[in-house]
């Protein structure tokens, strides 16, 4: 079975939190799964938390070796009519696959040998500006 990766945006320190066994983290809060969907619990106020935003990994890895989780920045070499250009998107999941977002298109996460994650649209959101 294959392991389940997260990574936590943690909004309040401004620190992203890489998880791959959520028993070893020393973190206040719990990841749950309910009725199909990823929850988190923050253990201290007994409440569901809004200080940590949840990202899966996405089960590939890009040109360079890196995961690629939700919410990254990517770049990828797009070829039209003996021309190539370059193009930078959003990892993001919808209608129950991975998808790029880029411009006013997307394009579905399934070969990942030309594509290389630059950022996430927490630490880096400069990087989408203008896209």
């Amino acid at each position: 079975m294959e392991k389940i990766k997260l990574r936590v945006w943690d909004k309040k320190n401004k620190e992203m939190i890489y998880l791959e066994n959520q028993a070893e983290t020393q973190y206040n809060f719990e990841i749950c799964a309910f009725d199909g969907n990823l929850y988190y619990y923050d253990r201290v106020k007994g409440l569901p938390g809004d200080n940590y935003v949840l990202m899966l990994y996405v089960g590939m890895d890009d040109k360079n070796g890196r995961e690629i989780y939700e919410g990254d920045i990517v770049e990828f070499e797009n070829s039209s009519v003996g021309f190539k250009y370059k193009s930078v998107g959003i990892v993001k999941f919808e209608k129950g696959a991975y998808y790029v977002f880029f411009h006013q298109d997307q394009r579905l996460l399934r070969k990942c040998s030309d594509i290389k994650v630059i950022g996430n649209k927490y630490k880096t959101p400069e990087l989408l500006r203008g896209k």
